[in-house]
């Protein structure tokens, strides 16, 4: 799920968004 927020927004890659995601 995580990863398909971030291809959603397809502005950062899967990494940065897990981080992203996994920091906040």
């Amino acid at each position: 799920m995580k990863m398909l927020n971030g291809k959603l927004l397809g502005w950062c890659p899967m990494r940065s968004c897990i981080d992203v995601e996994t920091s906040t």
